[in-house]
């Protein structure tokens, strides 16, 4: 991803490019993650359920907890009394990605 980053810095990006420099390795190395973890997914390699504390270090602990309150995830908590509370990352992904593209048209 850095290398997507120095490419776009030591290019000159043509004059009609109307997408802000910074809006552009933003995009994209949200493009690339997403590939990579969708590859990964794909072979096995990277589990899509994954605890509470995993997804507050992944994701941030208020990024997650302001994505539950406004209803855009959902956790799954076992039927035991000491259950482990677990998220879907694609989830989290998805209304993570759907912000920032939201914050990039807006």
């Amino acid at each position: 991803m850095n290398e997507i980053h120095s490419l776009l810095q030591e290019e000159e990006l043509p004059a009609m490019c109307i997408i802000p420099r910074g809006a552009l390795v933003s995009t994209l190395n949200i493009a690339t993650k997403s590939a990579v973890d969708s590859t990964l997914r794909e072979l096995g390699l990277l589990k899509d359920e994954i605890s509470q504390r995993e997804a507050h270090r992944i994701f941030g602990g208020g990024n997650v907890q302001s994505l539950l309150n406004r209803g855009l995830i959902q956790r799954t908590i076992g039927k035991g009394v000491r259950s482990k509370v677990t998220y879907y990352r694609s989830q989290i992904e998805s209304a993570l990605k759907m912000e920032r593209m939201n914050l990039l048209t807006n």
